[in-house]
């Protein structure tokens, strides 16, 4: 599990789910936080756990992105939910640096130091494939998140376009890259626009679109 955010913006999480060592991505969940004071990794963690294991079976390893105070927050937020005694392992995977470079450690409840893993070790890979996994899966997420929020308040930038006809778009086309593929005269017609409006839409979140290759 993963959180990605910027600054305290855009917040979201993503889950993924090995099984044997293979990924299952039908069983992948990504969340957009509800939490809204502010930047706290450690309450995002507790509310992804809320809302996903509630009412779900936990597994065999839960694995957190961080160290032991990401592992002391979603155990708290598992004791909370009366999941604790569950017979399954909770621990986080944290980098460190030294002068040698980087060294990945796994922290538990039960071991009272970290405990370094071994390089070049079919388990450690397969530990540190899951955590890039999720870090993918949850960068991704909030890139599109990130991308689809700048481009509606580029809309609203438009003359004619207010934040009523900004929710009737979106609305009309499902998401902001669905509207972005339709023409203007799909635009005029699904939303009763002026054939002038509709075209300024269009060249607009073309614009932004190539904005965001070039920069990417």
């Amino acid at each position: 599990m993963d959180i990605s955010n910027t600054g305290d913006a855009y917040p979201v999480a993503s889950l993924v789910v090995f099984v044997d060592g293979i990924p299952d991505k039908s069983l992948y969940r990504r969340f957009r936080i509800r939490y809204g004071k502010g930047q706290d990794d450690f309450r995002m963690l507790a509310e992804v756990l809320e809302r996903h294991f509630d009412d779900q079976p936990l597994p065999d390893l839960l694995l957190i992105d961080g160290g032991r105070p990401q592992l002391r927050a979603s155990l708290e937020a598992l004791e909370k939910m009366n999941r604790k005694a569950a017979p399954f392992q909770v621990m986080g995977l944290a980098k460190e640096r030294n002068r040698t470079g980087k060294l990945e450690r796994i922290v538990a409840e039960e071991f009272p130091e970290p405990l370094l893993l071994p390089p070049h070790r079919a388990a450690t890979h397969l530990l540190l494939r899951i955590r890039d996994e999720a870090h993918r899966f949850a960068i991704t997420y909030h890139r599109k998140i990130r991308e689809e929020a700048l481009t509606r308040s580029r809309l609203l930038e438009i003359p004619g376009i207010g934040p009523s006809r900004e929710r009737q778009l979106i609305q009309a086309f499902g998401s902001v890259e669905s509207l972005r593929a339709a023409t203007p005269e799909e635009i005029s017609r699904r939303c009763s626009l002026p054939a002038a409006l509709a075209g300024k839409i269009r060249d607009t979140l073309i614009v932004e679109s190539s904005g965001d290759r070039e920069s990417s």
